[in-house]
């Protein structure tokens, strides 16, 4: 039961965070644009049912610039707040002009009123508020319920976190559909490791539409379909790490067993040998499927969620991808904020937003200079490499712990070597990652301690009796 109480505890804790006075949230000249084009596009494909319009075609800023599905979700929290009427109203505001002042905006008109910002914010804090409690699933299933419950308590009260899951815009839902990636996992090496198939297959082909939904709310979400090919590496990598070929086991008292998938969590401890179900090449080859299958229903999902794509995929995603980085390179240009062009730029510039006490958007932070969170996510990730190789070693395969790891280091990578401005959004896909790292630094940190403190007085007691 302690999930379910640490669970009410996090809902309790942390609802006040993302919904209160949420209308007080300071205005993004951004939202101004979500709502409108929101507006436009989802009535444009669930009204009206218009998959041919000029509007899809390259010559529409919004209909290559931005991926689609971000701009239905804005759409329907809108329609089902207002129905058509809020919509045709969001549709007709003007948008935020960023080369003016906010007051030129304000007396022109271009500030979206709160009656359209209102529910797409929640919807936005609910996005927030669910990657929350996905944080807090995985930190307890890789490693136990306490250290989610600290994850999910530093990422609800993140200050980029709680600022960006309040306002009209696609940050919220895209670290939630690539988080709940992460969180099927589980589930898929459950169904691999004991040889289920077809709800193997079941689950990839749902962690392929997910991958597809976190790319068609932005393009950057195609990260995890990229982390999503490291794990199928880890996995054919426990392929040569299995020690014997004749399909059985050994127990303690050395009688060979056959085997028909992995042993039982509660045989491992006894088991000197084992092989998974069928030859090492078998292996692959499912390995391979499973790829195929997320790789597939993954495209599947973006391109159905993409009419300017059908008459031409490929060219026209091609063509989103090019106009993506000229708009990336024009602000780059004439953005207030100096262009990151190398990496010793980019490593500073996420050290400085992700761990720098002073700068950052950290959590825990005291009256110091020293990075505490940076030395908590160092002490956590040193954590993760001693139990992870002394569970490979014994088990000759990797705990759910070395997949969270991959992920961990590949969103770091990958947003690391992707951001072009020093914009606080682009940082925030980093906090999920970050936190678990650091409540796992801060849970071992305390373990230690504590273990130290009982050594000191168990010393003490000794000594007292001499």
């Amino acid at each position: 039961y302690r999930n379910v109480i640490y669970g009410l505890l996090l809902l309790f804790i942390l609802t006040p965070s993302f919904f209160k006075n949420i209308e007080a949230n300071r205005f993004h000249g951004d939202e101004s644009w979500w709502t409108v084009i929101g507006a436009e596009y989802f009535t444009l494909v669930f009204i009206e049912r218009d998959f041919n319009s000029e509007k899809w075609h390259s010559h529409s800023h919004w209909a290559i610039d931005q991926p689609q599905i971000g701009k239905y979700l804005i759409g329907a929290s809108l329609w089902l707040s207002g129905g058509n009427l809020l919509l045709e109203k969001a549709y007709q505001k003007r948008r935020y002009n960023f080369e003016k002042s906010r007051k030129w905006n304000e007396d022109n008109g271009r500030i979206t009123p709160m009656e359209v910002l209102l529910p797409v914010r929640l919807m936005m804090a609910v996005f927030g508020l669910g990657g929350c409690f996905l944080i807090f699933y995985i930190g307890s299933r890789a490693f136990n319920p306490e250290v989610g419950l600290f994850a999910g308590v530093l990422l609800g009260f993140n200050p980029l976190m709680l600022s960006f899951s309040r306002r009209a815009m696609t940050d919220a839902p895209l670290f939630f559909f690539m988080t709940t990636v992460v969180a099927l996992l589980p589930t898929l090496l459950y169904c691999y490791r004991k040889n289920q198939k077809t709800a193997l297959y079941g689950i990839c082909c749902l962690m392929g539409i997910l991958i597809g939904v976190a790319t068609g709310v932005k393009l950057n979400g195609a990260l995890v379909g990229l982390i999503f090919m490291a794990w199928a590496a880890l996995l054919a990598l426990e392929v040569f790490m299995q020690r014997n070929q004749n399909g059985v086991y050994t127990d303690s008292k050395g009688v060979e067993k056959n085997v028909t998938s992995y042993p039982d969590e509660s045989l491992l401890g006894t088991c000197t040998t084992y092989q998974h179900k069928g030859s090492k090449l078998k292996q692959l080859s499912n390995i391979f499927a499973m790829l195929l299958v997320v790789g597939t229903t993954a495209v599947s999902t973006f391109y159905i969620a993409s009419p300017n794509l059908y008459g031409a995929p490929i060219s026209g995603a091609k063509e989103m991808f090019d106009y993506r980085m000229k708009v990336v390179s024009r602000q780059q240009g004439s953005a207030p904020t100096k262009e990151i062009s190398n990496y010793p730029e980019k490593i500073k510039q996420t050290y400085i937003r992700v761990f720098a006490p002073s700068t950052s958007f950290s959590v825990v932070k005291f009256p110091t200079k020293i990075p505490l969170e940076l030395f908590f996510f160092i002490i956590g990730s040193i954590a993760v490499c001693i139990s992870e190789y002394q569970y490979a070693r014994e088990h000759r395969r990797f705990s759910f712990r070395a997949f969270v790891a991959v992920w961990v280091l590949l969103v770091f990578i990958g947003i690391t070597t992707w951001i072009p401005l020093d914009w606080h959004r682009y940082y925030l896909p980093m906090f999920p990652a970050q936190v678990i790292m650091v409540a796992l630094g801060i849970a071992t940190t305390w373990s230690w301690l504590y273990r130290a403190i009982r050594r000191s007085n168990t010393v003490l007691i000794d000594s007292s009796a001499n």
